[in-house]
């Protein structure tokens, strides 16, 4: 299984020393306001949803310094705490990634006609 969302929230978690609730609320509002990639919240949450279904993770993680039950229990509260904050806000701008050009620019970019 890929982790993309996973590794990216880790990534932002790597310096951590802890995986408090102070983090757990700094990675829900990067998701709510800055997704990553160009992922909506939704992706994103289902990635995280999927990551924790997924009784063993293939991919080496030993780049950061969390155990992978410590990560399990952080996602976990993440997703808790991303429930909580629902209604989720659309975010004030969204990266398009190049795949998404062509869907976006059908709906903005069409001669007037």
């Amino acid at each position: 299984m890929h982790l993309g969302v996973v590794v990216a929230i880790l990534y932002s978690l790597q310096f951590s020393r802890e995986l408090s609730d102070k983090e757990v609320e700094r990675i829900a509002r990067m998701i709510l306001e800055r997704p990553l990639y160009d992922l909506t919240v939704e992706e994103q949450y289902a990635g995280i949803e999927a990551a924790l279904a997924t009784v063993a993770w293939r991919e080496d993680l030993s780049w950061q310094p969390h155990d992978e039950p410590s990560i399990r229990d952080f996602l976990r509260r993440l997703l808790e705490r991303l429930d909580a904050l629902h209604p989720w806000q659309e975010p004030p701008f969204r990266s398009l990634g190049f795949g998404r050009w062509e869907e976006s620019c059908a709906v903005t970019c069409s001669p007037p006609g």
